[in-house]
């Protein structure tokens, strides 16, 4: 075999770059997937606050944010397959940090908000964060999918830990105004396209390496068969797509992105309802992203060796368990459960599906099927903070809301019984 190195043993005699594109998408990771989300989440509402913009506005703003998040993705399969993920990341992470600075220069009123920040931002982020980063992953490992995808993703946890109080710091030490925030959360996407335009490579097989590391079927005991399934084809989009796992798995998504988006916007409020202070509430809603971070490295670390779909499964009833406690609010514990379950689930979702999608179709079907998938969950994660609040304004209560949340995450945890691979020879 001839790569552009000299292979030996299915091992090439130069040290594989997986890994550290491993630990340089982990940092990249942070700043696109905590300043994208957090960090935002944090200055638009120090924004809402000194300029006037009303809290449906802002609402609008941050549905448009996660629709048009979902609508790039077939723009971002596009640039991947045609362009390299090196490319599409740089862009990406260009185009949010020349948003964020519109948004501290120009952006003052409500239609101005909803296209640059809306619009043009949530497909920005897109372009630059879970997509391309999910995608490179796959490209680079097959044998430890799992463990790759689950240390990358582990980082933008950490970063909804810190980052929030960070901005909150910075912006205070800077004078105050939400300008300064927008500003540090520009410098910070520079940083991230700086850093993959010098170290980012887009495929093992342009530097002459393989998956990996190495040639798995030539190694002595690699021959056994895993209890894992994973793929030796890359599947076409057409014979997917006409194969029904593609739809529940879809399905499945859905209803994390649902609960998720619908808990985000609303959780904090409706813990203060339940007759809990502010603090509680802030604190409550905090753990969520650290307990995450246990979920994702749970399925890091058993992922390659347990299928991801039972992982997943376990992910979606911890969701169902953490929002029913959310529901009933009424002590300490309730919080502590509302928070440890839900932020679990949404960590083992956030390395089971994109180890589960690379398992069934092969590394390079990842861009494509997520060009179909991600637009779909977007829609989902767009409408629930919608409903939730019509629903609120109706009842003056979210119950409705959350036994919506439970019965679609119920069909979330039937449809995720039923998916399985291609048969091979299909």
């Amino acid at each position: 075999m001839n790569r552009g190195v000299k292979m030996e043993h299915g091992k090439s005699n130069v040290k594989f770059y997986g890994w550290i594109m491993v630990a340089l998408l982990f940092v990249v990771y942070f700043i696109t997937g905590g300043f994208g989300q957090y960090g935002v989440a944090v200055v638009n509402g120090l924004m809402t606050k000194q300029t006037g913009i009303s809290r449906s506005s802002l609402g609008l703003g941050m549905s448009l944010f996660a629709l048009f998040q979902g609508f790039a993705a077939p723009l971002i399969a596009k640039s991947i397959n045609s362009k390299g993920v090196k490319f599409t990341i740089v862009t990406g992470s260009i185009c949010f940090a020349f948003v964020c600075l519109l948004m501290a220069t120009v952006v003052k009123g409500v239609m101005a908000f909803a296209i640059v920040f809306g619009v043009l931002g949530g497909a920005a982020l897109a372009v630059s964060s879970t997509v391309p980063i999910q995608a490179s992953i796959n490209y680079w490992f097959t044998k430890r999918r799992a463990l790759a995808i689950g240390i990358v993703m582990i980082s933008a946890g950490i970063g909804g830990f810190f980052i929030s109080p960070m901005i909150v710091k910075f912006v205070g030490a800077t004078g105050g105004s939400y300008k300064m925030g927008w500003y540090f959360i520009a410098g910070a996407f520079l940083l991230a396209a700086l850093l993959v335009g010098l170290f980012a490579k887009n495929k093992p097989e342009d530097i002459g390496q393989v998956p990996d590391g190495r040639i798995v079927e030539d190694l002595p005991g690699e021959k056994k068969a895993s209890r894992v399934f994973k793929t030796k084809k890359t599947y076409e989009l057409k014979t997917i797509l006409k194969n029904p796992t593609i739809w529940l798995i879809t399905l499945t998504s859905c209803g994390f992105f649902f609960c998720y988006s619908m808990v985000n916007t609303h959780a904090i409020v409706h813990i203060t309802d339940r007759h809990f202070t502010t603090a509680t509430a802030a604190v409550a809603f905090g753990l969520m992203p650290f307990a995450s971070i246990f979920g994702r490295i749970a399925v890091a670390a058993i992922g390659d060796y347990i299928e991801p779909r039972i992982l997943w499964a376990i992910g979606v009833a911890s969701y169902i368990v953490g929002l029913y406690s959310l529901m009933v609010a009424s002590s300490y514990t309730h919080l502590v459960v509302y928070a440890i379950g839900m932020g679990l689930g949404w960590g083992i979702n956030m390395v089971s599906f994109p180890a589960i999608i690379g398992n069934y179709y092969g590394s390079a079907a990842y861009p494509a099927v997520m060009g179909v998938i991600f637009p779909i969950k977007q829609v989902a994660n767009g409408i629930s903070p919608v409903m939730a609040g019509a629903i609120f304004d109706a009842t003056k209560s979210y119950n409705i809301a959350f036994w919506i949340g439970i019965a679609v995450c119920i069909c979330s945890l039937i449809a995720v019984m039923f998916i399985k691979p291609i048969e091979e020879d299909a």
